[in-house]
């Protein structure tokens, strides 16, 4: 999706992730990921294994060097990438993630660091991107300057290596101190060049460019493009929002705090080993009705899941087996004794988990019947990519309504409360004529619950970005791209009624 595109409506991406390498803890994937970065020759491996693709029709190497680049990025860095494939005024909503308690270690970036760094993602962006383009400025017109320059050919040769080097430092996100500093003497020099070789006028009308490129710059960033989500973990009992911060709060004061920092929602995520009718949870839920705020649950059996004890794990799953087999999360026949990891932490992340968290809402007095209609619940991911082929390709008849896919579709028929995101699993081209056929189903309530989202950038590993975007906005046409990506999105995360038809309303154009 470029971002020269003629578009008639605000995209809004709900699902995309721009935390770091330094906040995955130490030894999940066994550590490999950190000891890429710890390591200066492990990471020129992987750019060497970036460059596999010459060898070999398959790209894997490539998409996973792509992704493991990415995650050594900044945030501010990793958000400037994914802008580049999507129209300048599109929203994102950018998830966070609390690992700390998941059993494979302390992440060495702290959680309030994290959040620190969205809360204030915007501003730098703004100041990055204006830098960026001054350089450019600088070195274009500074090559212009060289026939204007009569002096040695030692002259014109010294411009020429400072323009190189400015290219450099326009494409070169360093946070190496001894490049940034080679980055700056160069800049200086060039501003010194220039004053010397261009006349009064030349330099008035370099200044104009400059202050027009500034005036662009806040223009793109006037309105707010990143929603960020806090990602609560229920068994969190350090809930500081600084290093210096010696106060002793609740979860909800947390919430409320980075709420009025810019925080659009929350992210919950299960399979790191809690239910989501956690009790602490309750309070969460209690809120978000309070407040009109929309909740985004991770919902496929993942990648990242726990690395408790499994002994642990089994124990917890057990305390809870007879609401597990009310809810038909817990077959009578399944047997924990010899069971991945995997499917271990599916019993917490399972779609129907979430009917208790309502029915526990309801015999909560204080929570009006009525209220709960304020309550917005996403379930990301559709339920992956294995359960849709379960759907698609059942083994046996039965099998057709034995999948998260189906039980989703269920869960967002009987109630308004839930929604769904096609982030991760429509990367697979396979799934789109069965996403066109449900958003034409006039007589169900699915169409409207369907949200864009992409999984950026998880999803690096398994597909393009730019791709899926267009993909997905080519083959469902205009009408129905508009449908997902912006009046469902809008009414998940303000509330509101759905849109249908592609109109430019008075409130898209004062948005």
């Amino acid at each position: 999706m470029t971002n020269v595109e003629k578009k008639t409506f605000t995209m809004y991406n709900t699902h995309i992730h721009a935390f770091q390498n330094e906040a995955v803890p130490r030894c999940l994937f066994g550590g490999i990921s950190r000891f890429f970065y710890k390591h200066k020759k492990i990471k020129w491996i992987i750019h060497a294994l970036y460059r596999i693709r010459t060898l070999t029709n398959n790209d894997l190497w490539e998409r996973i060097g792509r992704y493991t680049e990415i995650g050594s990025l900044k945030s501010w860095q990793i958000l400037d990438h994914v802008f580049q494939f999507y129209p300048d005024d599109t929203k994102f909503v950018v998830l966070t993630m609390d690992m700390v308690h998941m059993g494979a270690g302390k992440p060495k970036q702290k959680y309030y660091e994290q959040l620190e760094e969205l809360a204030t993602v915007e501003e730098i962006l703004r100041i990055e991107s204006f830098k960026k383009a001054r350089k450019k400025i600088l070195k274009n017109t500074l090559i212009e300057a060289i026939p204007k320059i009569i002096e040695t050919s030692t002259k014109v040769r010294k411009i020429k290596k400072l323009g190189k080097i400015l290219t450099k430092a326009i494409t070169n996100d360093t946070t190496k101190a001894r490049k940034i500093e080679k980055f700056k003497k160069a800049e200086k020099n060039a501003e010194n060049i220039l004053k010397t070789a261009l006349n009064k006028k030349e330099l008035v009308q370099f200044e104009e460019t400059l202050k027009e490129e500034k005036k662009e710059i806040e223009k793109k960033y006037s309105e707010k493009r990143i929603l960020p989500f806090i990602c609560i973990d229920p068994r969190r009992t350090d809930w500081k929002i600084s290093k210096d911060d010696k106060k002793k709060r609740e979860m909800i004061d947390f919430i409320e705090y980075w709420r009025k920092r810019g925080f659009r929602g929350i992210k919950i995520y299960p399979p790191l080993g809690y239910f989501p009718w956690d009790k602490d949870l309750h309070k969460v839920y209690s809120y978000a009705i309070e407040h009109e705020i929309p909740i985004i649950t991770h919902c496929s059996p993942g990648v990242i899941n726990s690395r408790e004890c499994r002994r642990k794990l089994k124990k917890r799953i057990r305390d809870n087996k007879s609401e597990l087999i009310r809810l038909k999360v817990w077959n009578v026949n399944d047997k924990l004794r010899c069971i991945s990891r995997k499917k271990l932490c599916s019993y917490f992340t399972h779609p129907y988990n979430y009917k208790k968290v309502i029915e526990d809402l309801i015999e909560d007095r204080e929570i009006k019947n009525e209220d709960l209609s304020k309550l917005k619940i996403c379930f990301a991911h559709f339920g992956g990519a294995t359960e849709v082929k379960k759907y698609l390709y059942p083994k046996s008849l039965e099998s057709i309504k034995e999948n998260w896919f189906y039980y989703i579709r269920n869960l967002l028929e009987e109630s308004d409360v839930f929604y769904v995101d096609i982030s991760g699993t429509w990367g697979d081209s396979q799934f789109d004529p069965l996403l066109k056929l449900i958003l034409l189903e006039l007589a169900s309530k699915t169409p409207k619950k369907i949200l864009f989202g992409s999984d950026y950038y998880m999803n690096q590993i398994s597909f393009s970005e730019r791709n899926f975007g267009l993909r997905i906005r080519g083959y469902l046409g205009e009408d129905k791209f508009k449908q997902i990506a912006h009046c469902n999105t809008k009414t998940f995360l303000y509330g509101g009624k759905v849109c249908e038809k592609l109109t430019n309303s008075k409130e898209e154009k004062n948005e």
